[in-house]
């Protein structure tokens, strides 16, 4: 699933967040995904494929959007 959504941004301008929580990583099995999961996106990062924080792209959300008053 994850190769999937990878592939489906990489060269677009579309956002795959990726997330987990500690418990997914308890095993052996879990961290193999885990490492399984950030080994293909670090080969598919380059120009098509911009690896961020979320907090990077809600800076630059809020950044161009209109300031709201509440």
């Amino acid at each position: 699933m994850v190769q999937r959504g990878v592939d489906q941004v990489d060269g677009g301008d579309g956002i795959f967040h990726l997330w987990l929580h500690p418990n997914n990583l308890i095993n052996d099995a879990g961290i193999k995904r885990m490492e399984s999961v950030l080994s293909y996106i670090n080969q598919k990062r380059g120009p098509g494929l911009a690896v961020r924080t979320m907090e990077t792209v809600a800076q630059r959300t809020v950044g161009s959007a209109p300031q709201q008053t509440w």
